[in-house]
């Protein structure tokens, strides 16, 4: 469903690994496994660009100060089990340690970019901001927002469990503030009050 507003532009490093055209219906998060700091983005973003690069790929990548991008919207990345139709959103995390590590100051930072990333993407491609359930993933094919693990769940096709202890209500309550907060027209990130959880 076209709408009037833009994708964002960050800036972007092509991935060597990607394939052919789609229509984004859903946004898929992720975490890297990798630390949360200043740099790690562009750092993936190189990997996939480079000689060696995996066979993977994701659409953005995002670390406190930076999101990067490496595979247009309208062509599929290599980022889940089942890839045509969604976006791919990487988020700077190393996956372990206690659920509480995404309420320090870097993963904060890196959820608040995120929300913003998450809301422009909703707003240009008509994407629902709610957490598509595997049971309605499986019904309906990628639609709405979810994990690589929900990914997992419904369409199989990859052992990836990401991202562990994500905080789902906080992250969609600040995707939603976003969208408010663009519809009125100001270029500037919401900093909405929310739980930590």
């Amino acid at each position: 469903m076209a709408t009037n507003f833009s994708p964002p532009t960050p800036p972007f490093i092509a991935a060597r690994n990607h394939g052919g055209s789609q229509t984004p219906k859903a946004l898929v998060i992720h975490a890297t496994v990798s630390p949360d700091n200043v740099g790690t983005a562009r750092a993936i973003a190189g990997m996939w660009a480079g000689p060696n690069s995996p066979m993977s790929s994701a659409h953005y990548t995002v670390d406190p100060k930076e999101t990067i991008q490496s595979v247009g919207d309208h062509t599929v990345a290599y980022h889940c089990g089942f890839n045509q139709d969604s976006l791919s959103i990487e988020f700077c995390d190393e996956q372990k340690g206690p659920a509480n590590r995404w309420d320090d100051k870097d993963s904060r930072a890196i959820i608040r970019r995120g929300a913003r990333l998450a809301a422009q993407l909703c707003l240009a491609y008509g994407i629902e901001v709610k957490h598509s359930s595997v049971p309605d993933l499986k019904r309906k094919g990628p639609h709405g927002i979810y994990g690589h693990n929900d990914s997992r769940l419904a369409f199989g096709n990859t052992t990836h469990s990401d991202p562990l202890d994500f905080p789902w209500v906080k992250f969609l309550a600040m995707v939603r503030a976003e969208v408010a907060n663009i519809k009125q027209g100001d270029p500037k990130p919401a900093a909405p009050k929310l739980p930590k959880r």
